[in-house]
């Protein structure tokens, strides 16, 4: 496995799974991947099959317990699958109705990334409890329902945090004005920045990259060992690179077509079992 060969991904993954926990999800491990799963949260964000690598023998029970899985909760999942794909699980997710995204998914990481300038025009720090509304308005959680409900998760995983564990809100400023938000999160001393946004009024001038060097550099409690970002656009690449921030792991991402059904195709009637017990003659 991938993450075998690098300790900092399984840091960075399972980090990635305990964030999404903190937000009333749960993770299912099962061959081949783990189904993180938030029903509350039924987004593609907190609904994901995390780091897919399965034997080509074992394709077909793989995708009918994970999809099982997600189809009886009426969730939509998103697959994550290692390059290269295996053409066995290519051809799986296509009958399924799932396609890839024209851009990968990349996971980053630095541990001593580019300290940001000193003395800049931007304000970037920790929310206040009555500014969590702030982090919210910029936090793509779905529709209303679920922006109430990411709000009502967030107020919870900030009061009572898991042990080895900790969220950071974060906000900033251009002149007093809200140009960009994140939240930070720390499991078992490795980090992630997740959900960095930027107004769209204030893109193009470096806002997100000054938000997310600050908020390592600053804001975060000491010096962290690890921080990991994703990346879903080749043009975010190369900038993070520049930040310090080196890609670990690469993923085809497959998803379903909004106006397919969450349904199996139709399976083949089976000949019934081939081998039956012996019956006892008595």
């Amino acid at each position: 496995m991938t993450e075998l060969r690098d300790p900092a991904i399984g840091a960075l993954l399972a980090e990635e799974r305990a964030f999404v926990y903190a937000f009333g999800g749960f993770g299912l491990e099962i061959p081949g991947a783990t189904l993180v799963t938030n029903e509350r949260l039924a987004v593609p964000r907190f609904n994901f099959v995390q780091d897919l690598a399965v034997a080509p023998d074992r394709v077909a029970g793989f995708f009918e317990r994970a999809l099982d899985h997600y189809y009886q909760r009426a969730i939509r999942p998103v697959f994550r699958v290692r390059f290269p794909v295996a053409a066995a699980v290519h051809r799986a997710l296509e009958r399924l109705g799932y396609h890839a995204r024209a851009e990968s998914a990349s996971l980053h990481a630095a541990r001593a990334p580019t300290p940001a300038p000193a003395g800049g025009a931007m304000e970037v720090r920790p929310a206040k409890e009555v500014e969590l509304d702030r982090v919210v308005e910029l936090w793509d959680a779905g529709g209303p329902t679920e922006q109430a409900e990411f709000r009502r998760s967030l107020i919870v995983a900030l009061a009572h945090p898991n042990p080895e564990e900790e969220l950071l809100p974060i906000l900033a400023f251009e002149e007093n004005e809200l140009v960009a938000s994140a939240i930070a999160h720390g499991f078992r001393g490795a980090w992630g920045v997740h959900g960095l946004a930027t107004r769209r009024s204030a893109r193009g001038r470096g806002v997100a990259s000054t938000t997310l060097l600050e908020t390592v550099g600053r804001c975060l409690p000491g010096p962290p060992p690890l921080v990991g970002l994703w990346a879903e656009s080749d043009r975010l690449r190369p900038r993070l690179e520049k930040l310090g921030f080196r890609e670990l792991v690469r993923y085809a991402v497959y998803e379903l077509d909004p106006s397919a059904e969450l349904a199996h195709p139709p399976v083949v009637a089976s000949a019934g079992p081939r081998w039956r017990p012996r019956r006892n003659p008595d």
